[in-house]
């Protein structure tokens, strides 16, 4: 056998061999289909979240609901105890020493007639126009003037008396002159306040 015979037999062998691995296209298809499942499955996990995660989104998210919705709730209650003055006038009098006399609004000795212009101003017809705020049980009146400023503090409980809204009790007071080439107005009410006795706030 010469050297081109031999060539010859060497490409037939080749051909035979590439017939006996040659695939239809159908096969060729499914192959690859199967090829990229393959690659699918085996590819990024995706990653997934933590129930317990979820969990303390889930409370975060309803605490901050709940601090929305109280808001109007604690305005509301605030609002409320201001209306318990706004509109109203009463007689902040002292408690009779002679205890016949408790039961009769005619015997106590008045303070000064206070009316509560709205949720934030009072006026009296002696001392003037001033600003007054509720916290809890604590009333606040604030006459305030060019030559001076006089804070009082009430300490109040609902009154056990048919007459009278609250009985109190004056807790703290601050006199400032502010001005002393001025005419004081408030300080005749300043000298009138006595922390030892007992206060019943009238209705008119």
């Amino acid at each position: 056998m010469n050297h081109f015979e031999e060539e010859n037999e060497i490409d037939k062998g080749l051909k035979s061999m590439e017939n006996k691995f040659r695939i239809s296209e159908k096969e060729e298809k499914y192959i690859l289909n199967e090829i990229n499942l393959t690659i699918d499955k085996n590819g990024p996990t995706k990653i997934q979240k933590s129930p317990q995660r979820n969990y303390y989104i889930a409370s975060i998210a309803s605490v901050f609901l709940l601090i929305i919705l109280a808001i109007p709730l604690l305005s509301n209650v605030y609002e409320t105890g201001s209306n318990e003055f706004s509109k109203k006038t009463f007689n902040i009098a002292y408690t009779p020493v002679i205890q016949n006399e408790i039961d009769n609004p005619n015997k106590y000795h008045s303070l000064m007639t206070v009316e509560f212009l709205d949720e934030k101003v009072f006026t009296n017809t002696i001392y003037g126009e001033g600003t007054y705020k509720v916290n809890d049980d604590v009333l606040v009146l604030h006459f305030e003037n060019e030559a001076e400023n006089l804070i009082i503090e009430f300490k109040l409980k609902e009154s056990d008396k048919a007459f009278s809204k609250y009985s109190a009790v004056i807790s703290d007071v601050d006199f400032e002159i502010t001005d002393n080439n001025k005419i004081s107005h408030l300080k005749g009410l300043f000298v009138k306040l006595d922390k030892q006795m007992s206060i019943e706030f009238i209705k008119k």
